[in-house]
Formats: structure tokens, sequence, C-alpha cells
């Protein structure tokens, strides 16, 4: 039987079969797969692909240099580079030598927001963070899929498990600094701590400048952030926690809480950064408490001290516009100590934004003291001109004790005592300025200087401070002021002063320059009224000053000093003042005069000086005195204008000088009488005078000596000034002179005075001193004056021994010293022309006699010559057993050669115990001894050695001990000395 198919009937279908057959299919291409990826060079294709589309899914870019591994064990890569650019322009970029990881694959690819690593090992890293400069261009930002898909944000990275950093290196950077993490190494873990240890930790800052060494610290890694704990930076600054997202950060964005055990407290917050229109902007906050100001200034290099005891802050903007960022503060400080200065506590808080300080609120106490300050300021570049920019303050000051503000403004407010009230408001725009304070003060003292009340009231209008009203009160004293001066520009001012004081010693402290050149006691009246500007001063004033006096009680010269009575009324302009009254007094002395007084001269109109009823002094006088250079610079303006007129007209009638200078205020070393008349024309330059002027009893003290009884008439003539009857004492000495002096310019006169000494004391050399009677003429100016006349002498004292030895021996002048050099005081040019003569006692070391010169000096005061003989008489040496005696003789001096000065000396005595009486004849240079009658007769005859007989060409000598033998001609000889 045969069975036939039929080919129109389907056939059944078998769906088991053809399920295994596509299952077999799929089974097939996954295990080609599978072997293509467990093909090593396949794989780390692969992996290089995946890894590069990772990182740019995240917003990386990613650059492997070379890559090895495993499907089934840890991934190696080589030399790789991880960059990130953000919109912001923060420019991130880290360089690693050598990474290994281990992923798990199955949150690769199918749940891929969970941690798709497990372990991360990372060695030789070099990493740079760029925070964006307004100053630069910026790179332009890393692409990402999400972006293209329309989504704002990267999806969010999970760290490996476990991550190890070893050899890193870290720079964040920005345009005024940077901060460095140099050996960094860290190992960490989502299960248990690790450890995070920085070699080196610098910060760079304009505000800071500081390195941290060996840091080290616990760390944790949470999902996306890594947790620090316990990293000590210094001894009083620690990381007490901070956390931050690590792929976020190396996005160039910043997501940071922090707490910090720092200076004995604590300081906490949080930081973000976020771009907003290609702008990098932070925004922190936080609070501190319990802060040592003693280790933040150490910290920070500065001297302070206290405690900040609560505060907290905030920020918001972009480091590369700080100017426009805002960042608000608030803290209270207590016992604070900045430097020298302390205060008891201290609130402030301020807003700070766009150059502008906002809702200021600053209040300084001290134990009964009280500073606010309210409002708000534009901040300038340059702090010391604050006053330039927009500001409005409100001002508040209790001060119930002022000695304590030596303690915050310096030890010279330790002397100041009392209380005071500030209040008030002030502001400034476009520097014009508006305000009013109101100043009162009660018990106030200075230096114990009293001033018991104080009410002044201050007012700010445009460019000018008005002080409507000021005054000090101390009893029936007082100071009332009011005036204006203006706070920019050109300093001007104008106003009115009156005062009234009974005694000023009250208010020495205050009296000290530049208000007054040193302390006064006595009475004052003042009413003053002035304006000007720095360079131009005018005013009016009356002044009544009442037994004034400087306060010099305990001083040498505190006798010396007189009180003076002074009234004055005045009017001043630019150089110039004049006084249309003024009188000065001083017991029974009166000066009475008109005074202008400017750079050129000095007019005193209407001058009287009276004592009682007496009248001493009339007259005028207008002297070439700059009146301004010598009260300002006395020691070295100019004083006197030798191009103005000098004219006077003054008649004097017995006038005291010791009682007119007692107008000085002091009393001075100078006395005498003046009576006479003085007219004078033209200038000091070209003078003309006339007059006759009588001199008595003239007495004065000068550092280079003391006059007493001085008398003298004195006529002008013309230029002349004629001196007769010239008479007194000068250190002891009575002289007289008589001449004239003629000066057409007073810089340059002309002497012809005759002076006498009937004895003066003389200093001829070290060691030669003497006295004379001079009869002198002083002739010519006085820088290269002429000496002539004459001068007897009537002592000579040498500071020498005279020696037998020098007298026998060549070469000798008797003396065992060196004969002194003659050397006189005085103006070395002053030429000289003066006859000695005399009979003078003379006085050596070890013996006397006498000596009678006849001498000239000639030549100039630094080069003196000396010409003529000396005689001598009735000297005696003795030197053991040996004595000569000179009975008689003399020196002729030769000035061209000293050693050929000749000599005649009739000398006895005794050497070697014989007797002998002869004469030494020659010169210094060759000496000869004679005691032949008839040439000792010769000698004593005459002074000139040319007749005397031709001697033998030896020098002299003496054989002391050894009894001579002469020779048939009468001359010793000259045997050797032992």
């Amino acid at each position: 039987m045969h069975t036939v198919a039929d080919p129109h009937k389907q056939p059944a279908v078998r769906p088991r079969r053809r399920r295994r057959k596509g299952l077999l299919v799929f089974l097939l291409l996954l295990l080609a797969l599978l072997g293509g990826i467990a093909y090593p060079p396949t794989f780390r294709f692969a992996v290089r692909q995946l890894l590069a589309f990772e990182a740019w899914r995240y917003g990386f870019q990613l650059s492997i240099g070379q890559i090895d591994g495993s499907v089934t064990g840890p991934i190696w890569l080589y030399h790789a580079r991880l960059s990130h650019n953000s919109d912001a322009g923060t420019s991130t970029m880290l360089e690693i030598d050598k990474a290994s990881t281990s992923f798990a694959w199955k949150h690769l690819v199918w749940q891929r927001d969970i941690r798709v690593w497990s372990a991360l090992t990372l060695d030789g890293v070099r990493g740079d963070i760029d925070l964006p400069s307004g100053s630069r261009s910026h790179p332009k930002a890393s692409p990402s899929p999400f972006r293209f898909l329309g989504s704002s944000r990267l999806p969010h990275l999970l760290l490996p498990s476990s991550l190890t950093i070893s050899h890193a290196s870290i720079s964040i950077r920005e345009s005024n600094g940077v901060v460095r993490l140099e050996d960094l190494a860290l190992q960490a873990s989502d299960l248990e701590a690790g450890h995070l240890v920085i070699g080196a930790l610098s910060v760079q800052e304009p505000w800071m400048s500081s390195v941290f060494s060996n840091c080290r610290g616990a760390l944790l890694i949470q999902d996306s952030k890594l947790v620090l704990a316990n990293m000590k930076l210094t001894d009083s600054l620690s990381i007490a926690s901070a956390s931050a997202d690590l792929p976020e950060l190396l996005r160039g964005q910043l997501q940071m809480q922090f707490a910090l055990d720092a200076f004995s407290g604590n300081i906490q917050g949080e930081l973000k950064s976020a771009a907003h229109e290609e702008h990098l902007i932070f925004d922190g906050s936080g609070t501190f408490a319990n802060i040592s100001v003693a280790q933040l200034a150490a910290f920070l290099g500065e001297d302070a001290d206290g405690s900040i005891k609560d505060g907290k802050f905030s920020f918001h903007g972009s480091p590369r516009d700080l100017a426009k960022a805002t960042f608000t503060t608030y803290f209270r400080a207590g016992d604070f100590r900045w430097g020298d200065r302390r205060w008891n506590s201290l609130v402030a808080g301020a807003t700070y934004i766009h150059h502008h300080l906002d809702r200021l609120d600053f209040e300084l106490s001290q134990a009964h003291n009280t500073l606010t300050l309210t409002g708000n300021m534009d901040v300038p570049n340059n702090w010391k001109e604050w006053w330039k920019t927009d500001f409005n303050f409100q001002v508040a000051a209790k001060i119930d004790n002022l000695s304590e503000l030596s303690a915050l403004l310096g030890p010279s407010f330790g002397d100041t005592f009392g209380k005071l009230t500030v209040d008030g408001a002030v502001s400034g725009e476009k520097a014009s300025f508006n305000g009013q304070l109101i100043v009162s003060g009660s018990h106030l003292s200075f230096r114990k200087a009293p001033l018991d009340e104080l009410q002044a009231a201050i007012k700010l209008q445009g460019n000018e401070i008005q002080v409507t009203n000021a005054e000090f009160t101390h009893g029936e004293d007082f100071l009332r002021a009011h005036g204006v001066v203006n706070i920019l520009g050109e300093k001007r001012y104008w106003g009115e002063v009156k005062a009234s004081i009974a005694d000023l010693s009250l208010y020495a402290s205050f009296l000290q320059p530049p208000i007054a050149p040193e302390a006064f006691g006595g009475g004052l009246m003042l009413d003053w009224s002035g304006d000007g500007a720095q360079s131009a001063h005018s005013g009016a004033f009356t002044v009544r000053l009442n037994k004034i006096r400087p306060l010099v009680s305990g001083s040498a010269d505190a006798a010396s000093w007189q009180p003076i009575d002074l009234n004055a009324e005045a009017t001043y302009s630019p150089e110039s003042i004049f006084f249309s009254n003024l009188v000065l007094g001083n017991g029974e002395t009166t000066l009475a005069s008109r005074v202008v007084a400017n750079p050129v001269s000095l007019t005193l109109q209407n001058l009287k000086l009276l004592h009682g009823k007496a009248v001493w002094l009339t007259g005028d006088a207008q002297i070439p005195l700059n009146v301004w250079a010598a009260w300002q610079n006395p020691a070295t303006a100019s004083w006197w204008n030798f191009e103005s007129p000098c004219k006077l007209d003054l008649k004097l009638d017995r006038l005291s000088v010791r009682d007119t200078l007692f107008l000085s205020g002091r009393q001075q070393p100078f006395d005498g009488e003046l009576t006479g008349n003085i007219k004078s024309d033209g200038t000091l330059a070209k003078l003309t005078a006339g007059g006759h002027l009588a001199i008595k009893n003239a007495a004065g003290a000068l550092p280079s000596g003391t006059l007493k009884g001085g008398n003298a008439i004195l006529d002008l003539k013309g230029s002349q000034l004629s001196v007769t009857s010239a008479a007194g004492a000068w250190n002891g000495l009575e002289w007289t002179a008589s001449g004239s002096v003629t000066a057409p310019d007073v810089r340059t006169p002309s002497l012809d005075l005759a002076v006498k000494l009937p004895a003066a004391p003389l200093t001829l050399g070290a060691g030669m001193e003497g006295a004379a009677s001079l009869d002198l003429r002083a002739t010519g100016q006085p820088a290269t004056l002429a000496l002539s006349g004459s001068a007897q002498l009537q002592t000579l004292t040498l500071d020498r021994n005279a020696s037998i030895e020098s007298l026998v021996s060549p070469g000798g002048a008797g003396l065992r010293e060196p004969l002194p050099v003659l050397a006189l005081a005085g103006p070395p040019a002053w030429n000289l022309k003066i006859q000695v003569a005399g009979n003078a006692a003379l006085e050596l070391a070890n013996t006397s006699g006498t000596v009678s010169p006849a001498l000239e000096i000639s030549g100039s005061l630094a080069q003196p010559a000396i010409s003529g003989s000396i005689a001598v008489k009735r000297i005696t040496v003795i030197e053991g057993p040996d004595e000569i005696s000179i009975t008689d003789g003399a020196f002729f001096l030769n000035p061209a050669n000293p050693a050929a000065t000749a000599l005649v000396l009739h000398s006895s005595g005794a050497t070697g115990g014989d007797s002998f009486d002869g004469y030494i004849y020659g010169t210094l240079a060759e000496k000869h001894f004679t005691w032949n009658p008839d040439l000792t007769s010769l000698l004593a005859r005459t002074a000139d050695l040319s007749p005397v007989p031709a001697a033998p060409a030896q020098p002299l000598s003496l054989d002391v001990g050894i009894a001579p033998q002469p020779s048939p001609d009468g001359l010793l000889p000259a045997p050797a000395m032992p």
C-alpha cells in the first residue's frame, strides 16, 4: 500500500524546533562576540573606546597612551590625560603616569548610575585647576551629548569603592594667587577610614602667604564625595571635617562643607560654585565662635589680642571680580588689643557690595566709654582718602572717662581727664559735605590744665567746616571762637577768637609749639579776627599781657627773667604787620611806639622811652631788619637788608642800658649810660651819619671776656666815627683808645685806632709766657689789620731748663730742651711791625735772671719773624760740682740762618775743681772760650766780633773734672768731653 502526500495540503507546524533554531543562532552570535572580546587586542580597543565615551558622557576628554588588561582581570592605563573646560572658564587638567581599575561590568551595561568600578589606583598624578580671570580668554567648554539632547545636568558619577593615589601634586590657580598640594598621597574606601597625606600645602595669595608641612588626616568615600577629618595644619589651625564632591571639583564646580578647629575656637560653613553668564560664581556662608585674636594675629603676622566671641559671614561673587562681590559679616569681640590700642568690646557688622559698605554698624566700648557709628560709604582704592568718597554716618560718643582713651588712641590721652559727649551726622557726596556735630564736655583737664566746660557746634556745608560756636571755660577764664575752614583744595579760613585768662601758667600744658614758643605765666586778654590761606594771612587783634614771664622756675637762669606788660593794637596782612599802638613796660621803664614790620625793614615812629618821669629816648627809626626771617629762622636767616634805607633820628638823655634791656623780659649782662643824639641816612651799604654820643660806665659779659668801667666819646660825621677818651678794663686789664673808624659800607669798616695797655699778659708759644706794656696802632680792615707800635717787656717765663752742656756744645742755646717757637694768637692774616724793648725778669725752670730785648717782630700772626738782639744778665747754672754764671752778654739773632746767631757771653765759674773767668763767643754752631786778659777786655768793649783775632777752627768744650791748660795764645784747647 502506498501513501501519497497531497501537495495542496499545508504541513503541520512544529514551533519547538523553530525556537531552538533561533536560540542557537543567538548563542552562536554571543559566543562570537564574547570570543572577540576575549581576544586581548580587541578587548583593549573596546575598553579604550568605552572609557573615552564614558568620559565624554560626563563632560571630560580622555586620552590614553597605553592600555593593558583582560576581561577577567584589572585594567591598566599608562600616560593618561583627563581634561575639562567648564562654561565658566574653569580649566582642569590631570596627567596620570599609571592607573589600574576593576569594573563591575553589569553596572556598566545595565545599571550605569550605580558605582561601575570597584577600585581605582593612580600613581604619578599631576593636576592643574585654573580658575578663570577676566584678563584672558577662556578655553572652549567640553561638549557633552546631554547638552545636545537638551539636558541641563550631566549624569551623576560615583567614586569607586576604593581609591588610592600616590606621588601626586595639584595646583589651583587664579590670576592673583595659587594653592599648591605637593607630595600628596591618599587611600580611601567606602567601608573604613583611610588617610590623606600632603607633604607641603602652600598658599600664595595677596592676603596670605603660608606653607603648611606634613599635613595628615583621615579620609572616607561617601558616594561621589571625599570626606576629610582631623587634619592638623598648625598648632592653632586644623580641619575637623570637610567634604567635597570630587567629580564636580574636577569639572570646576565646588561643593564643600567644612568645620575648622581654629585659634581655640571653631569655624564652620559651606562653599559652592556655579557658572553664571560665563562667570564662576561662589556662594559661601558660615559661623565662627570663641576665636583667640592672639593666635589669629600670630598666624597673620600681626600683633593683637582678645577674643572674637561669635560671628557669621556670607559671600557671593566671582573671584575674578571681587569688587562686585557681596560680602556680609557680623561679629562680637571682647578684651581687644591691636598693637598698643585696647578696648573692652567691639561689635561690628557690614555688607560689602560693588565698592560700597552698606548697613555699617560699629560699636566700640570701654569700661566707661562708648562710641557708635552707623551708616554706609563707598570704598575707595586708597583708604587714606575715604573722605573723598560718598558716605553717610551717624555718630554718637559718650565718654565718661577721657583718660581711658589712652588705651585706644595712644598714651597722650593718659593725661586727659573729664567727660565728653558727641552727637551728630555727617555725609559726603562728590566731595561736598553736610552734617552737624554737637560736642560738650565737663570737668575737663589736660596735664593738670583745667578746662572745666566745653561747648561746641560744628557744621559741615559744601566744602567748609563751620565752627558756629566753641567755648572753653574755667572759673572766670574763657576762650570763645567761631569760624570757617575749607576741607578740600587750598586751605582757607576765617574766624574770631576772644579770650580772657587771669593766669596763663594754669594752661602751661597747652602753651607749647606751635601755639607758643614756650610756657608763660601772667594774664592775657585777646580779641582777634582774621582770614587767609596757607600762603597769605590778614587780620586784626588787640592784646593785653599783664606780668607776662616764661615759666623757668628752678632753672639756673630763673632769676634773670623779669615780668613785663604789653598792650598792643595791630593789623596784619601778607608780609606786613602794623602796630598802631605798642606799649611795653617793666616797672618804671616804659617803651611806646607805632611799629611797622615787613621783610624789608622795621620802622618805629614816635618812639619814646620813659623811666618814671625821665625821658631817656625819643625819635624815629627805620632799621633795615628782616623781622620775618629773624622770627622764623633766627639761626640761619639773613637778618639785614643792606640796600634798604637806614634812617635814625634819636635823642638820648642818660639812658640806662641795664633798665632798658629789662624790657626784653630778661636781665641782660650789660650796663652803662648813654647820652647824645644820632642821625643817619642812606643804606647800610652807603651810610652817612652825624651826631655825638657819650658812653659812661659801660659794662658787659661776653663769651670772649668781661668789660668794666667803659667810657668813651663818639662823634659821627659822614661815614666816619671818631673815638676819643675811650678807656676801660677788659678781663681786668686797663686800656685806653682813640682814633677813628671809617665805614661807608658797614660790612667793610676801616680802622685807625691807637690802643694802650699798661700791663698785658702774653702767650708767646708753648711753654713761653710773659707780660708787656703795649702801645699799638691798628689800621686797616678787621680781617687784614696792621698792628704797629712798641712793647716794653716786663716779664718772661720759659718752661725750659738751663744747661751747661747745651751752653758749651756746638748748636746749643744754653737750654736742655729746644727753644719754643713763637706763636701769637689772633687772625692769621694780621700784619705786624712791633718794636720790643724793656728790662724783664727771666724765669727758667731751674734758674732765673734778666733779659733786655732789642727786637723787631714783623710778618704775620701766622708766620711772625724776629730780628735784633737779646741781652742777658745774672744767670747761674749749677750741675753737680760744676757751676757757670753768665754775668752779662747778648745773643745777636740771624733770622736767615738761626745756627749763625752770634753770641758774646761773659761767663765765670768752676769746672773740675778749677775756677775760670772769661768769654764764650762766636756763633751757636761754632763757639769759643778765652780767658786771655787782652781778648777778654776787647770782647767786653764791643758787640762787633769782626776785630776779634781769629781763633782755632775747632768747637769749644769744657773738660769737666780736668783742670784746663791754656795754650800760649791764651785760648783754651778743645779736649773731648768724657
